[in-house]
């Protein structure tokens, strides 16, 4: 989903998913739940597909949410990176944290 979505997107998912945000409200934090795109897209959400092909590389911008699942065999590696114009976005995330 777009950055401009990120609000958008964290309420809905406490609409969908009140429970688990009564016993756990840094439930994003913790990157173990997954909603229906369907029905993030119901409450407004814009939310896209990206098919990650071998040899290719897919960025995670500032104030994105992003979810990932394998259908096969996996060989998967991850790095975290910050660019220097992101360090705007810094100060804003010390203070969602």
């Amino acid at each position: 989903m777009p950055p401009n979505q990120s609000n958008l997107f964290e309420e809905a998912m406490r609409k969908l998913l009140p429970e688990l945000f009564q016993a756990s409200p840094d439930l994003l934090l913790k990157l173990v739940t997954q909603a229906n795109p369907q029905d993030l897209r119901a409450r407004g959400v814009e939310v896209h597909r990206v098919v990650h092909t071998p040899g290719s590389f897919i960025v995670t911008m500032p104030n994105v949410y992003h979810s990932g699942l394998n259908t096969g065999f996996n060989v998967a590696e991850s790095c975290n990176f910050g660019a220097l114009p992101w360090l705007r976005f810094s100060k804003d995330v010390l203070k969602w944290y």
